[in-house]
């Protein structure tokens, strides 16, 4: 199987990383498309520094004529293009063998973290786009709808990442229809 020319990257453990930042935004929607035959799952990796872009209006055009809401992959294939699209922070690209894209930080020896995304995979359609040394992001193609799945959500969130600021109320009513899910840790 061929991943892309050895020139652009390299195999460091179980993560496949170019070489340079990635730059063109499509690189990424292509391998999210590739995913159900390649099994690679794409992954942002911060080059440098923290941060997520502001919110932008920019979706690849060909991603938002065929984006489907039920589509939790398509979905984070338009995030992590927008990601990229935004010039900042600056992402290389990571390819991780993964029977699923919750998978990829047990591939990176983080099980724990990884259980708790298959959770969320499963009933939010929280998807792995970036994952960093002290942050993640995942894109979300069914946010709770409701203040009380919220709160939920909420108090799971606290758990996963307790530093996340504002009271449980506060982080409730903030995750209501949210599709990007971002954590940092320090």
């Amino acid at each position: 199987m061929t991943i892309a020319p050895a020139a652009l990257g390299s195999w460091h453990g179980e993560i496949w990383l170019t070489d340079s930042v990635l730059t063109d935004p499509h690189a990424y929607l292509d391998r999210v498309a590739e995913y159900p035959r390649t099994r690679l799952w794409p992954v942002l990796v911060p080059s440098g520094g923290l941060g997520i872009p502001p919110e932008v209006s920019f979706v690849p055009e060909s991603a938002r004529r065929a984006v489907d809401r039920h589509d939790p992959q398509a979905e984070a294939g338009i995030t992590g293009a927008v990601l990229l699209a935004n010039k900042r922070p600056a992402y290389r690209l990571g390819l991780v063998e993964a029977n699923r894209p919750a998978d990829v930080p047990a591939r990176l020896g983080r099980p724990g973290i990884s259980a708790i995304l298959r959770s969320w995979e499963d009933r939010f359609g929280a998807t792995l786009v970036m994952l960093g040394a002290r942050e993640m992001m995942l894109s979300v193609s069914a946010p709770p709808t409701e203040l009380h799945h919220a709160l939920v959500i909420a108090n799971e969130h606290r758990s996963f990442c307790p530093r996340i600021p504002g009271t449980l109320p506060q982080l409730s009513r903030g995750l209501i229809r949210l599709r990007r899910w971002h954590f940092r840790w320090h």
